[in-house]
Order: C-alpha cells, then sequence, then structure tokens
C-alpha cells in the first residue's frame, strides 16, 4: 500500500486548486476548515471518540482532521477512508490537497470510490446452498441465483448459478403438490447451464443432473442420446454411470452400470441369483429371504477366496460388526448373507435384536446355528439403536469394530477396503464408506443437494475397538444422530484418526447399497443434519467437544447425559407436541452483542423465577460469510440445560404466554425451519431502526411490511412491536410514518432486564494521603 503523503495545505495557509477541479481559485485555511465541516463525510462526533486527543489541543475537529488527522491516516467519517482513497486516486495524493477536501472539489463530481467496496453478501453457489439447507432460505436464495444466472459477468459464473438452480428445482421433484412445474424448472435451468458452460468440467458437473432430471420427466430417448453424446464428448464419470442406471429398462440393464462403476474402481461386479437359487452355494441363510422377489434381494456375487494376508501372527485381525435390529424380518436375512460373503473372513457379526415382534430374532438363531461368526443378542425390552450398539460393543472381541444396517446390503469387499489403510499401519484410527441408495428394482436415488448419489456415510465407520472403548467409550444415547455424532468425536478427539477416503474408496463407488424406504424414486431429505433437531444435536454435540475435558461417553442409561439434547431425540424420542411455555424467544442467536445478551438476560431472569422458557432461532439472511457461524453461539449454548431453558426445533408444535421476536432483520425473509407456535401474546422487540443510517449510505436492515407478514404467517396475527428506547421510537415515527399502518406500534417501550447481581462496583480508591 502506498504510504499517506502529508497534504501541503498542512504547511501553509493557502493551496492551489489543480487544474480541473471545481474550484480554480487558492483556498485559505478558514475556507479548507469550513468545506470539510460541510461535508456529509465528516462525522465530528464520530471523528472526537475515535481521536481523543482533539479535545485535549483544543482544536475543533475539523482543524484538526485538516492539520493532523489526514497525514497520520485517519478518517473523517465512517464512509470515507483516507488512506484507501489518497492509494486508489494518485492524483488526490500527487495534488497536495487535504484528500476530503480533494473528494469535495474534484472527486464527487467524478464519483471517484471513498473507500473499498463492501464486502457484499457471500453469493458463492455453497454459500447459497446452504442458506438453502442450514438456515431454511428458499424463496430468497432463488431470487438471488436467479439474478447471478441472468446478470453475472461471465458465462461461468451464470452456468454455475443456472446449475445451482436446477439442482434445487430437481430436489424439489418430489414434492407432490408442485412436483412437475419443479421437474419442468430444473430441465430449463439446466439446459441453460448446459448451454452457457464454458469448460468440460462444469459440463461434467451438469450431465448427470441432465440425465436425472429427462428421467423423471419421462423423456427416456432424450436422456439415452444425450448420455451418448456425453460420453463421447468426455463427460464420462462415475456419477455420470450411476444417473445412467436409471434409464435401463430393467434391472439387469441397470445393475450393468452399477457394475460399470465397481468394476472401474477395481471392485467385483454383482449378478442377479435366480429366486429359487440360493445365495449361489456361499453358506448363509437357507430360508427367510424375505423380499427375495425383490432384484434388491436377488443381489449376489460371485464367490470370492476369503482375504489371506495376515497381520504377522498368521490371521488376519477380527472385525466386529454390529448389527441393530428391529423388525427387520424382510431384509435381515440378506443383509447377514451379504456379511458372510465378505472377502475379509475374519468377522464376528453380532446381530443385537431390540425386541422384535416379527421373525428377526428366528432368522439371525437360525442363521447363527448354521455359521459360527454369528451371533445373536435377544434384548429383552425395546432399546434405542444406539443403547442396541452399546451392548454389542461389550460383547465385541475383535480388534476392529464397524455397523452394518440392518436394511443394507455389503458389497464383498467392504471389509477388506476399510480395513486397508489401517491393517498395515497405526497411522489411522477409522475409515468410511461410501453409501448407495437403491430402489427394489435397482433404480439410483437419494441424490443429494449437488446431486452426489453415493456419498460417505458416518454410520459406515469402521475403526480400532480400543479407540472407542478407550478414548470415545460409547455412542451417544439419542434416537437419531449417534453415528454422525461419534463421526465428529472421534475427529475432534484426534484429528489424523480417518483415514483418507481415496486410500479406502475409488471416487463415487459405494461399498454399501441400502433399500429406499419410499415408494418412487427422489432426492435425500438433506445432506446429514444440515437442518432440524438433528443440525441441533450437532451444533450442541461439538460445542461440548471444545468444552470437554473428558470425550468417553458411558453406555450406563443411569449416567446423567453429556450435554442437552432436542426433546425428539432424547431417550424419550418424542417432539414436544403440546408441551407449554411461559416465555419462548426467538432471535438470531448468531449473532454475538446486545440483542443476543438481552435474550440470555430475559431467559435466566425467567429461570431464576422458575418460568420455562423455549428459544428458537431466527436467521438473518446477509449474515453468512467468513467466521460466521451457522450455529448459536457458546454463549447461548452454556445458558441451556435441557430442561427450565431448551431450544426448540422444527419438529416441535407447543405454546405460550408470551413469545417474543427480537432483533427484526431475521423476520425480513421467509425462512422453513421454525417450529410450530400458538403463542397467546407475541411481542416484537425493534432494537434497531430498519436503515443503518439515514444519510446518503444508509442500507436496509429490514423492511417492516415484509416482517409484519411474515410474522403473521408464521405465528398468527396480534403482534405488538415495541421499540427499545426513545431513539428507534424517533427513528420509527420520523422516517417510516407512513409504514407503521402495517403494525401495531406500542406506546410503550421495551425495557431490557439487567442482572444486577452479575454487576461488579469497583472499590473506591484509597483517600490521597
Amino acid at each position: 500500500m502506498t504510504s499517506t503523503s502529508r497534504p501541503a495545505s498542512v504547511s501553509g495557509p493557502q493551496t492551489d486548486i489543480p487544474a480541473g477541479a471545481a474550484a480554480d481559485t487558492p483556498m485559505d485555511w478558514q475556507a479548507q476548515i469550513a468545506r470539510i465541516e460541510g461535508s456529509d463525510q465528516f462525522h465530528r462526533k464520530w471523528y472526537m471518540a475515535r481521536n481523543p486527543e482533539v479535545a485535549a489541543l483544543g482544536m475543533s475537529p475539523a482543524e484538526h482532521y485538516l492539520k493532523y488527522g489526514a497525514f497520520l491516516g485517519r478518517d473523517p467519517g465512517k464512509f470515507f477512508d483516507t488512506r484507501f482513497y489518497l492509494d486508489t486516486h494518485p492524483e488526490a495524493a500527487q495534488s497536495g490537497l487535504n484528500p476530503l477536501v480533494h473528494y469535495e472539489l474534484i472527486g464527487r463530481w467524478r464519483n471517484l470510490p471513498r473507500r473499498a467496496p463492501r464486502p457484499d453478501t457471500d453469493h458463492s453457489m455453497a454459500a447459497l446452498r446452504l442458506r438453502r439447507l442450514a438456515l431454511g432460505f428458499t424463496r430468497r436464495v432463488q431470487e438471488d441465483l436467479r439474478q447471478q444466472a441472468e446478470t453475472a459477468p461471465d458465462d461461468g459464473r451464470r452456468a454455475r448459478a443456472a446449475l445451482e438452480l436446477g439442482c434445487l428445482y430437481l430436489h424439489d421433484s418430489a414434492n407432490p403438490r408442485d412436483g412437475a412445474a419443479a421437474r419442468g424448472a430444473a430441465r430449463d435451468w439446466l439446459a441453460r447451464a448446459a448451454q452457457l458452460a464454458p469448460d468440460l468440467a462444469l459440463r461434467r458437473q451438469i450431465a448427470p443432473a441432465w440425465l436425472l432430471c429427462l428421467e423423471l420427466l419421462g423423456d427416456r430417448d432424450t436422456a439415452l442420446a444425450d448420455y451418448d453424446r456425453d460420453a463421447a464428448a468426455g463427460l464420462a464419470s462415475d456419477r455420470l454411470h450411476l444417473a445412467r442406471t436409471n434409464l435401463g429398462a430393467t434391472p439387469a440393464e441397470r445393475l450393468a452400470w452399477i457394475n460399470a462403476v465397481w468394476t472401474g474402481a477395481g471392485l467385483a461386479g454383482a449378478v442377479l441369483e435366480s429366486p429359487e437359487v440360493e445365495g449361489s452355494g456361499v453358506e448363509g441363510p437357507e430360508a427367510g429371504r424375505g423380499q427375495a422377489d425383490t432384484p434388491f434381494d436377488r443381489l449376489g456375487w460371485p464367490e470370492g477366496a476369503p482375504d489371506s494376508r495376515v497381520d504377522g501372527t498368521g490371521t488376519a485381525p477380527l472385525v466386529s460388526v454390529l448389527v441393530a435390529t428391529c423388525n427387520h424380518g424382510a431384509s435381515i436375512a440378506a443383509t447377514l448373507n451379504s456379511l458372510l460373503r465378505q472377502d475379509w473372513h475374519a468377522l464376528e457379526i453380532l446381530v443385537i435384536d431390540r425386541a422384535s415382534t416379527d421373525d428377526t430374532a428366528a432368522q439371525v438363531a437360525a442363521a447363527a446355528a448354521r455359521d459360527p461368526r454369528i451371533r445373536l443378542l435377544d434384548l429383552p425390552a425395546p432399546a434405542l439403536q444406539a443403547e442396541a450398539l452399546n451392548i454389542g460393543l461389550a460383547r465385541a472381541r475383535g480388534a476392529f469394530v464397524t455397523v452394518q444396517d440392518a436394511t443394507s446390503l455389503a458389497h464383498p469387499q467392504r471389509i477388506a477396503r476399510q480395513m486397508a489403510p489401517l491393517r498395515d499401519s497405526d497411522t489411522h484410527a477409522a475409515t468410511l464408506a461410501n453409501r448407495l441408495w437403491l430402489t427394489p428394482q435397482l433404480q439410483v436415488t437419494g441424490w443429494t443437494e449437488d446431486m452426489a448419489l453415493s456419498a460417505p456415510d458416518p454410520g459406515a465407520l469402521l475403526l480400532r475397538r480400543t479407540v472407542m472403548t478407550e478414548r470415545l467409550g460409547a455412542w451417544d444415547r439419542v434416537a437419531r444422530g449417534h453415528d454422525a455424532e461419534l463421526l465428529a468425536r472421534l475427529r475432534h478427539a484426534d484429528p489424523g484418526a480417518l483415514a483418507p477416503a481415496a486410500e479406502a474408496l475409488t471416487a463415487e463407488a459405494p461399498l454399501l447399497l441400502t433399500r429406499w424406504p419410499h415408494a418412487a424414486p427422489g432426492p435425500a431429505l438433506s445432506p446429514a443434519a444440515a437442518h432440524g433437531a438433528l443440525k441441533t444435536y450437532l451444533n450442541a454435540a461439538r460445542h461440548h467437544h471444545h468444552r470437554a475435558a473428558e470425550l468417553r461417553y458411558s453406555a450406563d442409561p443411569a449416567t446423567p447425559r453429556p450435554f442437552p439434547v432436542p426433546a425428539i431425540l432424547s431417550d424419550r424420542a418424542r417432539p414436544l407436541s403440546g408441551a407449554h411455555f411461559p416465555v419462548i424467544i426467538g432471535s438470531e442467536f448468531r449473532m454475538p452483542g446486545g440483542s443476543v445478551k438481552s435474550c440470555l438476560e430475559e431467559a435466566r431472569f425467567n429461570r431464576a423465577h422458575g418460568l420455562r422458557t423455549g428459544l428458537f432461532e431466527l436467521y438473518r439472511y446477509d449474515m453468512f460469510g467468513s467466521g460466521v457461524k451457522l450455529s448459536m453461539l457458546d454463549e447461548v449454548l452454556d445458558t441451556v440445560d435441557g430442561d427450565t431453558v431448551q431450544v426448540l426445533t422444527p419438529e416441535d408444535h407447543v405454546s405460550c404466554d408470551l413469545l417474543i421476536l427480537r432483533y427484526p432483520p431475521s423476520l425480513w425473509h421467509d425462512q422453513r425451519y421454525l417450529p410450530q407456535i400458538d403463542a397467546k401474546h407475541i411481542k416484537v422487540i425493534v432494537n434497531q431502526p430498519p436503515m443503518s443510517d439515514y444519510g446518503p449510505e444508509g442500507v436496509p436492515r429490514y423492511d417492516i411490511a415484509a416482517c409484519a407478514e411474515n410474522i403473521r404467517r408464521w405465528f398468527g396475527p396480534g403482534a405488538v412491536w415495541h421499540p427499545i428506547g426513545p431513539l428507534v421510537r424517533d427513528a420509527l415515527v420520523t422516517h417510516h410514518g407512513a409504514e407503521l399502518g402495517a403494525i401495531d406500534l406500542s406506546d410503550q417501550d421495551w425495557h431490557n432486564i439487567i442482572d444486577l447481581s452479575g454487576w461488579e462496583v469497583p472499590a473506591a480508591p484509597a483517600p490521597h494521603p
């Protein structure tokens, strides 16, 4: 950066104005001071607050800026950057004029920038996707993407925005109400993305989404022709092959394309076994294949030799596979058969039955009688899956442990591939495997927002048993999300524990196939824990990981929980349906400052007086970017105890006497992830006016009418707006009087609670001798 030059005006009372300036006569000292004082870019009180020596020198702020401030690089106001102005406009530095005087005489008329462009809201594709997934903004994200797709300065950015819009609509295509319209919109935007894409890499991203879209629209012939064209153009990829799967007319044709992905990764291809043939001679369950009439259950692999590589002691290390099941009689036989076919023969398969009422336990017992590697742990009473896994872990004997879902099939090389980075080296402690969702007819489904069809699954974690028993202890006792929490805890405890995916996986080759639970193919609901109770749970878990000295959890149900969790994920596993709270507070709990502090003061006050308080998150759309969290601040999570102060999630339907909505910018844009709240009284606490400033640089913080409409749609009518003090009230009345008809503005201010017990009064200084 160029050093700030001292303006010539500080060395004498007169300065010549350069040719071309707005004035061509010399300016005396007082004229320059008057020019500075008359500028709307000079903020007298702001300048004095940041330069306390002004008062001590007995100067006016304008005189100080003229004599010393500019030379020292001080700014005359919050919207004028002295150093930026001089560095960016060399003619200003060379003119000898004070930079603000130069701006008033010349720069203003030439529209010279006064400061660096303020970083705009992050509109990268990843940021917009997270706003939609994690924060629940839909319409505003669509508007921003559409604007970028139409007005971005280059084809690449327009194409990426169009691709993101196409994927967004494709993800909405499963909505029964407007799925057809969403599929049509997806086709239009993906077609535009393909036309604009300037390079092969971007076209390779578009091609799988385009095939899936055409298949959903029923345009199979066009999709087949476009696949041939794209493959010939060098766009072939595992993802494109998986998308091509659904264009097969029969299950056998579809399996051929999945096999192409497997064989490309050096994995064995599968076959469709005849319904009457049991296991192609592989030892396994002989009866009870459940839904054996579906192609999914008939998937098999040619028999392979057990893994012969040893760990130096004469045998391959034993791997314990935990299968928690409850009423999976239709799928358990196929799951066990896939495990018994593993190339890695050194297995023990512990099936923990959670008090099934069908024939699941009987099928497992029969299989165990035929193969001693299977052991049945028959629980006498229902239990959470995490509790069942903890029971299995206590009985496991293997040096390594992993989990197999009771509705999934394991590729015969799953264990061997995941063990490869772990067997011969102690560098890593764990590996993951990719999962692929398939319908019973072998249609690929469950795509994510970025159109991944096969993705790493936290539930497929394979790790050293000593790491689990000695460092992590147990799976967290929650109804869902225990697998993702364990992975996050492992990564926190040992950032290098997880082997790089490339060592165990190749591209998107899946090692697990899971039966799609829905009637028709469609998108996954979201990436793991993107929103709702799972997001709240994992945020609380990460907060605990960073604060706790010990991350070894207990499997004992009598042991208190390590941190509070949403009610729907607790051992009761039910939402807060019908629960009543005296007070519920909604605000932007990611934002440091007075708004959150006021909310927490109220919550603590309520707790001290026996009033249960619910908290829920409202999000500000433009609060996103580097350093901004996607979750509540630590000080908020520290206040939550799961009893007197609880976090509400979108799954909850509750009532309250008083609903407090603090911080109007978080009410401006429609958002999806809100609890359903029946409130007797709704109070909107207006702690900021709708504009950041009422000068020329003011930017909108929120729109009163839009906020009022959102509140009515989310929580019903009757909201009363309360300014926090006379300054905010004056700004509302003076500058927004015409807009106040959209709200009920109370004549009473809302005074924030201050806990005086948390304040300290410094001791009086000792008297002067």
